[in-house]
Protein backbone atom coordinates (compact mmCIF):
# COMPACT_ATOMS: atom_id res chain seq x y z
CA UNK A 1 0.00 0.00 0.00
CA UNK A 2 1.40 3.39 -1.01
CA UNK A 3 1.45 6.29 1.42
CA UNK A 4 1.37 9.88 0.24
CA UNK A 5 2.95 12.56 2.43
CA UNK A 6 1.45 16.06 2.43
CA UNK A 7 3.33 19.10 3.71
CA UNK A 8 1.37 21.08 6.29
CA UNK A 9 3.99 23.26 8.03
CA UNK A 10 1.60 25.42 10.04
CA UNK A 11 0.06 25.93 13.44
CA UNK A 12 -3.06 23.82 13.89
CA UNK A 13 -5.82 23.73 16.47
CA UNK A 14 -5.30 21.65 19.62
CA UNK A 15 -7.71 18.81 18.83
CA UNK A 16 -6.75 18.33 15.17
CA UNK A 17 -3.97 15.75 15.72
CA UNK A 18 -6.42 13.44 17.53
CA UNK A 19 -9.18 14.11 15.00
CA UNK A 20 -6.81 13.20 12.14
CA UNK A 21 -5.48 10.12 13.97
CA UNK A 22 -9.06 8.92 14.45
CA UNK A 23 -9.39 9.09 10.66
CA UNK A 24 -6.31 6.89 10.19
CA UNK A 25 -3.94 9.74 9.35
CA UNK A 26 -0.39 9.59 10.72
CA UNK A 27 0.37 13.04 12.15
CA UNK A 28 3.90 14.34 12.70
CA UNK A 29 3.57 17.25 15.11
CA UNK A 30 5.65 18.93 17.79
CA UNK A 31 5.11 21.49 20.53
CA UNK A 32 6.72 24.84 19.75
CA UNK A 33 8.70 27.13 22.01
CA UNK A 34 6.97 30.41 22.87
CA UNK A 35 8.88 32.62 20.42
CA UNK A 36 8.15 30.33 17.47
CA UNK A 37 4.54 29.95 18.64
CA UNK A 38 4.02 33.72 18.55
CA UNK A 39 5.56 33.90 15.06
CA UNK A 40 3.30 31.07 13.84
CA UNK A 41 0.24 32.78 15.36
CA UNK A 42 1.10 35.86 13.30
CA UNK A 43 1.38 33.66 10.21
CA UNK A 44 -1.96 32.07 11.11
CA UNK A 45 -3.56 35.51 11.37
CA UNK A 46 -2.47 36.24 7.78
CA UNK A 47 -3.76 32.84 6.66
CA UNK A 48 -7.14 33.46 8.27
CA UNK A 49 -7.32 36.99 6.82
CA UNK A 50 -6.84 35.52 3.35
CA UNK A 51 -9.65 33.05 4.05
CA UNK A 52 -11.90 35.92 5.18
CA UNK A 53 -11.13 37.66 1.89
CA UNK A 54 -12.19 34.59 -0.10
CA UNK A 55 -15.32 33.74 1.92
CA UNK A 56 -18.24 33.39 -0.49
CA UNK A 57 -21.24 33.73 1.81
CA UNK A 58 -22.33 34.78 5.30
CA UNK A 59 -21.73 31.32 6.79
CA UNK A 60 -18.18 31.09 5.43
CA UNK A 61 -17.48 34.67 6.50
CA UNK A 62 -18.78 33.92 10.00
CA UNK A 63 -16.53 30.86 10.30
CA UNK A 64 -13.44 32.68 9.02
CA UNK A 65 -14.00 35.73 11.24
CA UNK A 66 -14.42 33.37 14.21
CA UNK A 67 -11.10 31.74 13.27
CA UNK A 68 -9.43 35.16 13.15
CA UNK A 69 -10.89 36.03 16.52
CA UNK A 70 -9.56 32.76 17.98
CA UNK A 71 -6.09 33.58 16.67
CA UNK A 72 -6.30 37.10 18.12
CA UNK A 73 -7.33 35.66 21.49
CA UNK A 74 -4.42 33.18 21.38
CA UNK A 75 -1.93 35.85 20.31
CA UNK A 76 -3.18 38.14 23.06
CA UNK A 77 -2.69 35.40 25.65
CA UNK A 78 0.71 34.31 24.26
CA UNK A 79 2.11 37.85 24.31
CA UNK A 80 0.60 38.80 27.66
CA UNK A 81 -1.48 41.58 26.12
CA UNK A 82 -4.89 41.46 27.81
CA UNK A 83 -7.91 41.64 25.51
CA UNK A 84 -9.06 44.65 27.53
CA UNK A 85 -5.88 46.47 26.49
CA UNK A 86 -6.57 45.63 22.84
CA UNK A 87 -10.10 46.93 23.17
CA UNK A 88 -8.86 50.16 24.79
CA UNK A 89 -6.32 50.62 21.99
CA UNK A 90 -9.00 49.92 19.37
CA UNK A 91 -11.36 52.42 20.97
CA UNK A 92 -8.66 55.10 21.32
CA UNK A 93 -7.67 54.73 17.67
CA UNK A 94 -11.33 54.93 16.65
CA UNK A 95 -11.76 58.11 18.69
CA UNK A 96 -8.62 59.65 17.14
CA UNK A 97 -8.92 58.51 13.52
CA UNK A 98 -12.43 57.14 13.22
CA UNK A 99 -13.66 53.69 12.32
CA UNK A 100 -14.80 52.38 8.95
CA UNK A 101 -18.49 53.24 9.22
CA UNK A 102 -18.36 55.84 6.43
CA UNK A 103 -16.89 53.34 3.92
CA UNK A 104 -14.20 55.76 2.68
CA UNK A 105 -11.83 54.44 -0.01
CA UNK A 106 -8.66 56.48 -0.69
CA UNK A 107 -7.36 56.02 -4.24
CA UNK A 108 -4.20 58.09 -3.89
CA UNK A 109 -2.76 61.22 -2.29
CA UNK A 110 -0.71 64.09 -3.71
CA UNK A 111 2.00 65.38 -1.36
CA UNK A 112 4.26 68.33 -2.09
CA UNK A 113 7.97 67.54 -1.75
CA UNK A 114 8.33 70.19 0.98
CA UNK A 115 5.51 68.75 3.09
CA UNK A 116 7.00 66.93 6.13
CA UNK A 117 4.38 64.18 5.68
CA UNK A 118 6.13 63.03 2.50
CA UNK A 119 8.67 61.16 4.65
CA UNK A 120 5.94 58.89 5.98
CA UNK A 121 4.89 57.83 2.49
CA UNK A 122 8.46 57.47 1.22
CA UNK A 123 9.46 55.27 4.19
CA UNK A 124 6.44 53.03 3.63
CA UNK A 125 6.94 52.59 -0.10
CA UNK A 126 5.85 48.96 0.01
CA UNK A 127 2.43 50.13 1.25
CA UNK A 128 2.30 53.42 -0.65
CA UNK A 129 4.22 53.05 -3.91
CA UNK A 130 5.07 56.27 -5.73
CA UNK A 131 2.81 56.49 -8.77
CA UNK A 132 4.34 59.53 -10.44
CA UNK A 133 5.78 62.94 -9.75
CA UNK A 134 3.62 65.89 -10.73
CA UNK A 135 4.51 69.49 -11.35
CA UNK A 136 3.05 71.84 -8.74
CA UNK A 137 0.76 73.59 -11.23
CA UNK A 138 -0.82 70.24 -12.21
CA UNK A 139 -2.13 69.57 -8.70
Amino acid sequence: MAIKRFKVEKLIRDYLPDIMRNKGILVHERVMEQEEFIAKLKDKLQEEAAEVKHAKNVNELTEELADMLEVIHSLSKATGIPLERLEKARYAKKQEKGGFDRKIYNSYVDVEETNPSIEYFLKKGEHYPLMESLLTQEI
